[in-house]
């Protein structure tokens, strides 16, 4: 059994025993992955340190290891007993209890845990426990919802070049003006979106799952016509053994456009993510998804991607900051063998991290990048297109109770193209008010 954060992590309490050689050994052992040496180092002591909280939160979590869960359950009762609001420590115990069984003590601890501050990447880990927990059917299933209204300024609506004119190579550089919805646009926007996820717990490894989104962004001004929604049907099913979760997932999204249809996917994900504790976890995945445009039938094209990822937790460290980082690298092939233009290879990647500041406020950034090289030349530049995409955004959450959140935030697109038809930049400015419920 991984743990979250390891006893390494925690702050060194201020009794004698803290400088006890055999924790600091014990700790070494624990920091270097070597559980089974830890234990054997802490277990003949237990008679002369029970009572210590380094000690026993030490112990606790190389027993569970180990698969000592006896000396585990005990040690973690006695170091939630003398610090009760030890987050690390009540989630370990409540592992324990899950392993051993007791599953309503499991999920009271569970619980406990969730109900606090504790880093969004270990909230799925929680979720994906208490789903897990053999209760009476009704309550194997959980319920999750959101409600989100948006509103802000948009510098580039339409994702278009904000050049007032452009030169056409193959018609001799002919230059055209551009105007009207061939330029970016900046606008005011509204948005309104909402959502529900269904869990059930059919074995306590088997979780399987079922939502729905919308989403209703309107532009003011000239960008009326920018105007879209969007709606998401989604199936999933994770199964979930020790520290590994593998989960598949089928999502089927239709988008809209000044009220025609614009798009439509059907896309397939797998994704296999192994806790490796010591708040850390790594995934690899895969995805598939068809890209099916209305009226430009042309545009069509298949994007198979894969890629891996990590998250690490800081538990101990002030306002638990969590940081992420993924890569990836894939395809997109034309469904019309004659349409190569919109082919492209393509390969990114993404970093960020968020830090509660406060009981109630987080920050959060994040950067990503992407490469796109398509395959032939462009019959009116003369030239092959290469993308260059660049994203950040950044932001501060604020709740105002733990469901309630409001949040300013930023974003910024930079697109580098070696058609001038493509390149362009954008700025959003908004205010986001979100209620999730469950």
């Amino acid at each position: 059994m991984m743990s979250v954060a390891h006893a390494a992590d925690t702050p060194a309490s201020s009794g004698a025993n803290t400088r006890d050689p055999a924790i600091t050994q014990a700790r070494a052992f624990m920091q270097a992955k070597s559980p089974d040496e830890a234990y054997a180092v802490l277990a003949p002591l237990e008679g002369r340190l029970a009572g210590d909280a380094e000690y026993d939160y030490l112990l606790g979590i190389a027993a569970a290891d180990t698969r000592h869960l006896d000396v585990a359950e005990r040690a973690l009762k006695r170091t939630v007993a003398q610090r009760p609001g030890d987050g690390p420590a009540r989630l370990e115990l409540a592992r324990v209890y899950f392993v051993l069984g007791q599953r309503e003590d499991a999920r009271r601890e569970f619980e406990s845990v969730a109900s606090g501050d504790v880093p969004e990447g270990v909230r799925p880990v929680i979720q994906a426990y208490l789903n897990a927990i053999d209760v009476p059917v009704g309550e194997r299933t959980a319920v999750t919802g959101y409600v989100q209204g948006n509103f802000g300024r948009d510098t580039n609506a339409n994702n278009a070049t904000t050049n007032s004119s452009i030169a056409i190579p193959s018609l001799g550089g002919l230059v055209f003006v551009l105007d009207g919805t061939a330029r970016g646009t900046p606008a005011n926007f509204g948005d309104v979106s909402g959502g529900v996820l269904v869990r059930h717990a059919v074995t306590d490894h088997l979780v399987v799952s079922g939502g729905a989104d919308v989403d209703i962004r309107r532009y003011g001004g000239n960008a009326r016509a920018f105007d879209q929604g969007s709606y998401t049907l989604q199936l999933g099913a994770n199964w979930l053994s020790g520290a590994n979760n593998f989960g598949v997932q089928y999502v089927n999204q239709h988008m809209w456009l000044d009220a025609e249809s614009y798009r439509n996917l059907n896309g397939f994900s797998a994704q296999w993510t192994r806790d490796l504790g010591n708040g850390l976890q790594a995934a690899a995945f895969g995805q598939y998804t068809p890209l099916r445009y209305m009226g430009t039938n042309v545009r069509d094209v298949n994007r198979a991607i894969g890629g891996a990822s990590v998250v690490k937790g800081f538990s101990t460290v002030y306002g638990a900051p969590v940081v992420f980082a993924s890569m990836y690298a894939g395809r997109e092939s034309p469904k019309d063998g004659n349409a190569a233009a919109f082919g492209n290879d393509l390969w990114g990647g993404r970093t960020g991290g968020e830090w509660r500041v406060m009981p109630n406020q987080v920050l959060f950034a994040s950067v990503s990048f992407e490469r796109r090289d398509y395959d032939t030349l462009d019959s009116m530049f003369l030239v092959e297109r290469r993308d260059r995409q660049l994203d950040v955004r950044a932001g501060y959450s604020y709740f105002v109770t733990k469901a309630l959140s409001i949040t300013p935030q930023y974003s910024f697109t930079r697109n580098r193209s070696s058609l001038t038809l493509y390149d362009y930049h954008r700025s959003v400015y908004e205010i986001v008010a979100r209620y999730d419920f469950r």
